[in-house]
């Protein structure tokens, strides 16, 4: 298990209860649903001091704000200056459980006498990637299928001026890309991914954890060379540390390979699983 902690005073995790988190982000103290937060609220009146909260069922429902406040606003993370942006789909473009992994490749690309290139997957908002072009890797390969995530990475990195160092953007379908990369000869030293339960490329390609995730690392593998780390997270339900502990293995013959469940601890204690992670350790 990976407990993270309060990450600082732009992101707190504050209560939970059933079926919802309780968050101060930038300042903003919001409501979310999580079908994992378990209990009870600490102190009810936080209902009251509510800034905005997500209503109606996910996917379909919206923010409601309590509060005049700005469609979006910004958090200051590792070093990153990252807008905050709610959405329809409950999402605020940070996942901060993901701060585990920041640290790890920060680690590891400081560490190295070597020039890292860092393939991040599946890579959203971009946060991991600016991370890893902040802590000094030769380059940085962004692959998201949504144009507007791309553009909101994009944006991220102006933001924490990142925007001059050398990280390529690609809006496309992770495997047709990776199969593009093997046939081009490109490697890298550090691989990131947070593949989805569900999802669709630009074309409409499906990706299906459960169908895909062999094929995903399979050719991942491929695109390895003297390599640091692969990292993975996943929120797919029916995948536990145990399970995914075994995939790895299946395809990367490392002793040193490490699954856990990630957890965000909030500021009364409580915990909030948030799925599960894995790191396979070359060096």
């Amino acid at each position: 298990m990976k407990i993270i902690k309060t990450i600082n005073q732009d992101y707190e995790l504050i209560d939970l209860k059933d079926g919802y988190k309780y968050e101060r982000i930038g300042g903003v103290l919001i409501k979310r649903p999580d079908s994992n937060a378990k209990g009870t609220l600490n102190n009810p009146n936080i209902e009251q001091q509510l800034d905005a909260e997500y209503i109606g069922e996910v996917g379909k429902g919206n923010f409601i704000t309590h509060r005049d406040l700005p469609d979006n606003w910004m958090v200051n993370m590792n070093d990153m200056h990252l807008r905050i942006k709610p959405s329809s789909y409950k999402h605020i473009g940070l996942f901060p459980e993901q701060k585990v992994h920041w640290d790890y490749v920060k680690d590891k690309i400081e560490a190295s006498d070597k020039p890292v290139k860092v393939l991040n997957l599946f890579a959203y908002t971009g946060a991991a990637t600016i991370n890893a072009a902040l802590a000094g890797a030769s380059e940085v390969v962004h692959v998201e299928a949504l144009k507007q995530l791309n553009n909101w990475a994009q944006e991220n990195s102006k933001l924490s001026n990142a925007d001059h160092l050398n990280i390529r953007y690609f809006q496309d379908d992770v495997i047709s890309f990776l199969k593009r990369e093997i046939k081009r000869g490109n490697k890298y030293q550090i691989i990131i991914m947070d593949p989805p339960s569900f999802g669709r490329g630009p074309k409409q390609q499906i990706w299906k954890f459960q169908d895909n995730i062999d094929e995903l690392l399979s050719l991942s593998a491929q695109l390895l060379e003297d390599p640091l780390c692969l990292i993975i997270s996943t929120y797919t339900p029916s995948v536990n540390k145990d399970a995914l502990y075994h995939t790895l293995k299946k395809h990367f013959n490392q002793t040193d390979i490490e699954t856990y469940a990630m957890v965000l601890e909030a500021v009364n204690n409580k915990r909030l699983y948030c799925g599960v992670g894995g790191t396979i350790n070359f060096k």
